[in-house]
């Protein structure tokens, strides 16, 4: 995955988290980013 054209790792460097906690917060980002554009499929 790269993130602004770094890697998972070089962004988390970067901002000053470990990969671990950068992977936690990418993957609950884009869960909230799919549930705010789904339809409602009544």
């Amino acid at each position: 995955m790269r993130i602004g054209g770094f890697s998972l790792a070089e962004a988390a460097a970067r901002n000053g988290f470990t990969e671990g906690a950068a992977k936690v917060s990418v993957h609950r980002s884009m869960k909230t980013l799919s549930a705010s554009v789904k339809t409602d499929e009544d």
